[in-house]
């Protein structure tokens, strides 16, 4: 949407067939792209025959810049200049068409996922627009939720009442924002959103409804879905209990992700494939967690102590950014300072905490440290 937030679904059919405003024929490349028609079809790999249907192509790109300019016998620069001419061409061309009716709900559980996903790209491949992305589409989607968590955005007005996964995949997303983007509201936020979830969906034998009271009574409902395409929302509740137990130390969080988890438990135990993502959470509670807390003195940035962050594979772990001297609402910053006035690193596994480093080698050795469960 170009107010932020991501449309819920595209046709893939238009004009009665599937494909047709995106594939094209080998002739009307030639067509469009005239002398540059080699170099097009050698780097979207069409043919005559079609890759698609109906003798159509769909245009991707399986070769390097640099394999096509060697098949074709010239310069990488030549190649690009060619498609810089050409695909505006291409642009216009298909923009004529049909285009395929586009479904505009801005649906708030996954929404929240495209934020969860960004706001993770941005972090790991320290990419400032994915977390540009992130920030505004959270913002965009939260400034409609003025009487509660919705279900979409339809039109710009908040539409229905929020279900468990709208709640969950939300926290979610203000927890992966927390630590792409060290700014504590949206830690706030998180928590906020998931003392509604617990009062609105949570069952006292443990685990979650996927409605609400405020929701039509059902004749039958379906506590627990199997984690697909899209994972079970009590999937990811029961991940963000952990991550907020580690976070603030509230043990109420890790009671409650323990009820879920054992909500699940003759599901997980009758067919433990059917919610791979519950695993997760039940890999995470077995585990010993580690706490990373990067802490820059005040003007200056852990940038070099985040790179190694970047760089190691620790699934279960949570990652605050701080500065020293800052209120900080997380107790794993309280009494931590950067030693020597240089950004410090501190990563704790419970009560115990490793030495203090502003090695960033110190570091990546202490983050790879594993304990067998």
């Amino acid at each position: 949407d170009p107010a932020n937030g991501f449309y819920a679904a595209s046709d893939a059919d238009s004009e009665g067939h599937e494909g047709s405003y995106f594939v094209w024929t080998t002739s009307e490349i030639e067509r469009i792209a005239g002398a540059d028609a080699a170099i097009v079809r050698e780097v979207f790999d069409l043919t005559v025959g079609g890759n698609f249907e109906r003798g159509t192509n769909l245009l991707w790109r399986p070769k390097s810049v640099a394999e096509v300019a060697e098949r074709l016998r010239t310069s990488p620069a030549e190649i690009e200049q060619a498609l810089a001419r050409v695909v505006p061409k291409l642009r216009a061309a298909r923009d004529k068409r049909v285009k395929p009716f586009v479904d505009k709900k801005i649906l708030v559980a996954w929404n929240a996922l495209a934020i969860s996903a960004f706001a993770q790209a941005g972090l790991i491949l320290d990419d400032q627009a994915y977390k540009d992305l992130a920030r505004s589409t959270a913002e965009a989607v939260l400034s409609k939720m003025t009487d509660g968590l919705a279900h979409a955005i339809v039109d710009g007005v908040a539409t229905g009442k929020g279900y468990l996964d709208d709640h969950a995949f939300l926290v979610a997303a203000l927890l992966d924002l927390h630590e792409a983007v060290p700014d504590p509201t949206w830690l706030q936020r998180a928590i906020a959103w998931q003392t509604t979830q617990d009062q609105a969906f949570a069952d006292p034998a443990g685990g979650y409804a996927l409605s609400s009271g405020s929701h039509e009574k059902l004749q039958i409902t379906d506590r627990f879905e199997h984690d697909d395409a899209i994972p079970a929302a009590s999937s990811i509740a029961a991940s963000n209990l952990l991550r907020l137990y580690e976070l603030t130390g509230d043990e109420a969080y890790r009671k409650r992700a323990i009820g879920t988890l054992g909500a699940a438990g003759a599901l997980l135990a009758r067919a433990p494939g059917a919610m791979p993502r519950m695993l997760v959470a039940l890999d995470y509670l077995l585990d010993k967690p580690k706490q990373i807390v990067l802490l820059a003195p005040v003007g200056g940035s852990s940038e070099l102590l985040l790179q190694t962050v970047r760089r190691a594979y620790v699934p279960n772990r949570v990652l605050v950014q701080a500065t020293e001297g800052e209120a900080s609402m997380i107790p794993l910053v309280e009494g931590k300072t950067a030693r020597g006035g240089k950004p410090t690193a501190y990563v704790c596994v419970g009560t115990h905490c490793e030495q203090p480093t502003t090695d960033p080698a110190q570091l990546a050795h202490q983050l790879a440290k594993t304990e067998p469960l």
